[in-house]
Formats: structure tokens, C-alpha cells, sequence
């Protein structure tokens, strides 16, 4: 029954008919990583691992939402369960649903743990703990009928897995990178060099950063809208990709689950400074980083940007503290956009 999910391994979006008991039972798999959507309506409930897909069926109503407007502008996302259209769900992570007589039964089987040892290893210990799960995970996913390949960035999550790859014995790794006119966004020379040492089959494309051709192919994948820009080189790596094997490996989830971004650091400096009280001078430096004009262009490479996002952030956290560095607008922009989008004053 329902309960197979949780025995389930890997990325998933899973539709069953159950012709005995007339019950059609939906699934999702533990992180989200594969999409499904639905949508109750007069005449049943009608479900797509795509957005665009599921508005094929015209008894779905295409009412904006305005609580997802609001979460979009403040995450840059449109997060589970809703989507940006006010009939249009999202199944959750972890969870299966049960359709049956014109209800939908939903319920969650797995959730993130975290928990001490019981006893105390040490760190060689856990050094071989994790490589031993890290070379099972990939020896799994390279069990397939088709062309496999890895993304290949030179950072040390996607370098670590086709290394991976080479070790658990697959045949020679075709790996795959994409680089930019603009040298804020590009990593081909390290990709470049971790393919000499592992001794790939690697190709590299090079791409500009106009995203004006890209956007309506990137609406019709994501079916709403999506502002993360790493949206736009997965884009084109994807794209390319495929035209050689129909199965890539990549290092995303890395730095997630092992802190590797630099937006931790930040957020830890957040915290620091709101306990900075505003009369000891917190106003007048926000003030300052404000009324410094900042360049065009990328802010990585720009600390009149970084000094300015980072006071916005700032004032984020003390608004909203689940707020990420990575996702959020400051909300006197939001507002802003809100009020250009809806017939509000």
C-alpha cells in the first residue's frame, strides 16, 4: 500500500490506478526533486509532472493567486503547496495523496531527522561512514540503459562525484561544462583542470548571458515564475547535454547538506549585527551603504553591492528570520512590484 514510499530510493513522481479499489494514489519523492501537480475540479482530479501540461485541461481555472504573487516576491519562488494559480496545487515533499470518491487523502512519510550518535565516532570514522554512502549513491544512479554523463562545474561537489564515478569503475566519464562571455560567471578553466586529472571525455560550451531567448522556454519548463538565476546555465547545460547522453549526474545538494555556501557565513553575520543596537550607529551605517550609488553588473565582485544586500538582508531577518540570503526581495521593492502587478493603492 501507501506505505512502500517510504522504502522507495532516488527522485520520484508516481501516479497508480488502483483498479480494485477505484483509488488513484500520487506520490513524491523525499526532497521534491521531481514535480507533481494537480487540481480538484467538478469533474475529477487531474494531475502533471508539468505546469503547462495540467492546463490542458480548460475545467482548471487560470485565477492568479495573489497569496503566491506575495510569496514569490518574497522568496523568488512559488513554495509547496501552492503555485501561482489559485486551483493549481503542488503535492508536497515526502508525501503521498489518495483520491477516491471525490476526496483526496494526503499524508507525509518521511521527514528530516536530525539526532545525536548514540556514541561518539571519530573522524575517520565518519570520513568512511559517508564515502561508503556516497559511492552506493553513485554506483546506483549509474545503473541505466542509456548514456550516462556528469555536470561538471570545477567546484568540489561535482568534482567529488565524477571522481566518484571514475573509482566505482564506470567506463570513461563524459563530462560536460558551461562557461560565460562574462568572467563574474565562469568556471571552465577549473572544470577544465579536474577533467585533465580524472582523464574524461569532457566538453565545454560557451554561452552569453542575454537571457531574452531563454525566458520563454524557462517559463514553459517551470510553468510559473522562477527567479533563481542558476535557472538560466542549467538551461543551456541541460540542453547541450543531451544532444550526447540521456542521464547526467551532478553535485547539487552539496552544499546544502554540508554548509558550502557562502550565504551561511552571511547569515551568521546577520544575526551578529542585529544584535548591534540601532542607537550605537546600526542607522547611520545602513544609512551610508544606502546612499552609496552601486555599480552595474554582478555584485560578487562589487562590495558597494555586497555592503547594500547586505543591509537589506539584515532588515529582512529582523522582518521574517526564516528569511534566506539566497531568496528574498527587500520588501520596500516588493511592495513596489506588487503594486505595478495588482489593482491595489
Amino acid at each position: 500500500g501507501v506505505e512502500c514510499f517510504a522504502h522507495l530510493r532516488g527522485m520520484f513522481a508516481i501516479a497508480l490506478w488502483d483498479r480494485r479499489s477505484n483509488e488513484l494514489v500520487l506520490a513524491r519523492d523525499r526532497l521534491g526533486k521531481k514535480p507533481l501537480f494537480y487540481s480538484q475540479t467538478s469533474f475529477g482530479l487531474s494531475f502533471s509532472s508539468e505546469l503547462h501540461s495540467l492546463l490542458c485541461d480548460h475545467e482548471i481555472q487560470r485565477e492568479i493567486d495573489p497569496t503566491a504573487i506575495d510569496e514569490y516576491l518574497s522568496y523568488l519562488f512559488v513554495p509547496h503547496p501552492r503555485t501561482i494559480y489559485r486551483d493549481v496545487k503542488k503535492l508536497p515533499p515526502a508525501t503521498w495523496a489518495v483520491f477516491s470518491d471525490g476526496q483526496l487523502l494526503m499524508e507525509r512519510y518521511w521527514q528530516v531527522e536530525y539526532r545525536e550518535e548514540p556514541e561518539k565516532s571519530s573522524l575517520q570514522e565518519r570520513v568512511e561512514a559517508l564515502d561508503g554512502l556516497m559511492r552506493e549513491a553513485v554506483s546506483l544512479r549509474l545503473l541505466a540503459d542509456v548514456p550516462v554523463g556528469a555536470f561538471l562545474s570545477g567546484g568540489l561537489d561535482s568534482s567529488l562525484v565524477v571522481a566518484l564515478m571514475r573509482s566505482v569503475g564506470h567506463e570513461r566519464v563524459r563530462t560536460f561544462s558551461i562557461g560565460f562571455s562574462d568572467s563574474s560567471f565562469d568556471e571552465l578553466a577549473y572544470a577544465r583542470q579536474v577533467a585533465q586529472v580524472l582523464d574524461t571525455d569532457h566538453a565545454e560550451y560557451v554561452v552569453d548571458y542575454q537571457v531574452e531567448d531563454v525566458i520563454p522556454s524557462l517559463l514553459k519548463h517551470f510553468g510559473e515564475p522562477f527567479a533563481d538565476s542558476s535557472a538560466i546555465p542549467t538551461y543551456h547545460l541541460s540542453r547541450l547535454t543531451r544532444e550526447s547522453v540521456t542521464v547526467a549526474l551532478s553535485g547539487d545538494g552539496g552544499d546544502e547538506v554540508f554548509g558550502g555556501y557562502r550565504r551561511y557565513q552571511a547569515r551568521i553575520m546577520a544575526d551578529r549585527y542585529n544584535r548591534w543596537p540601532a542607537w550605537a550607529g546600526r542607522s547611520l551605517f545602513e544609512s551610508l551603504c544606502e546612499s552609496v550609488p552601486e555599480p552595474d553588473g554582478y555584485y560578487g565582485r562589487s562590495w558597494r553591492k555586497k555592503g547594500r544586500r547586505f543591509v537589506e538582508f539584515t532588515r529582512a531577518v529582523r522582518e521574517e528570520p526564516h528569511t534566506s540570503w539566497a531568496f528574498f526581495l527587500p520588501k520596500t521593492k516588493k511592495l513596489r512590484c506588487i503594486r505595478k502587478i495588482l489593482p491595489i493603492t
